[in-house]
């Protein structure tokens, strides 16, 4: 027998990580464009004339990129996350559907 109310909470559960994971995809991708945009910054300052200013600046580019690529790293694996979560309840929406058959 099909329990109607487990389906409409699978459902709802479905839209949620629809929606986070919408969500997620338009982080990554805003953080990515701010990403492109900030290293044609840097290649257009690598022209710098003073050593030191020029060194100074590009250490503190790379541990910006390490960090920004560390939270676009936790942004994917969140959505690899919800992506799965949204699999384990489109199985158990089917599991839901199953007819048990008759009982004896």
């Amino acid at each position: 027998m099909i329990d109607e109310k487990k389906l409409e909470k699978y459902k709802r559960e479905l839209e949620d990580l629809d929606t986070l994971s919408t969500k997620l995809d338009s982080f990554i991708s805003n953080l990515r464009a701010e990403q492109l945009l900030v290293k044609n910054k840097v290649e257009e300052l690598t022209t710098w004339k003073s050593a030191n200013a020029k060194d100074a600046f590009q250490q503190e580019m790379e541990s910006y990129f390490d960090t920004f690529t560390k939270k676009i790293d936790a942004l994917e694996k969140a959505e690899k996350e919800v992506k799965h979560a949204k699999t384990k309840v489109k199985h158990m929406m089917m599991l839901e559907e199953i007819p048990t058959g008759p009982k004896w």
